[in-house]
């Protein structure tokens, strides 16, 4: 099933832009084309592994407490610019974004319920954003079964 995702997503992107039945045999337009949604993919985990690095350094509940001034957001800016590009330079991230798996979108799919997981915390109350990490969490499952252990840590930390 772990494939049948990446392969789907992969599948679709290629039927859309290759005319049906031009070529049964694979060419390097076809297999671009089954790489680019890992690329894709990867580079949106850049920017959501900047989205929760910024929402880990500066959290939402000091950003409502007091008006803060723009000095003062330099080091949680500073921290997630530095998380972006770790994971930009990242040979595993490179490595991931030029194959045709599923492994990319597992990594943009932790990162991304992570990041959401945050966001419910700090308003606990509010059952949207509960829903959302709920889908994030759940399509996380569902590309890889590592993804158990990324909801493992998460209650870890919910329950400590």
């Amino acid at each position: 099933m772990n494939l049948a995702i990446q392969g789907g997503l992969a599948g679709a992107f290629t039927r859309l832009t290759v005319p049906l039945g031009l070529t049964p045999d694979p060419t390097a337009t076809s297999d671009w084309l089954w790489r680019f949604p890992s690329a894709l993919v990867v580079v949106l985990s850049v920017a959501v592994t900047y989205r929760l690095a910024f929402h880990i350094a500066y959290p939402e509940e000091l950003r409502s407490s007091l008006p803060v001034p723009r000095s003062s957001l330099l080091a949680p800016r500073n921290a997630a610019i530095s998380a972006a590009l770790l994971l930009t330079v990242a040979p595993v991230a490179i490595k991931y974004g030029q194959e045709a798996r599923m492994h990319a979108q597992f990594m943009f799919l932790a990162a991304l319920s992570t990041w959401l997981f945050f966001r419910a915390m700090a308003q606990p109350r509010r059952w949207s954003r509960w829903l959302v990490y709920a889908l994030a969490i759940t399509t996380t499952v569902y590309t890889m079964y590592f993804g158990f252990l990324i909801l493992a840590a998460q209650a870890g930390y919910l329950l400590f």
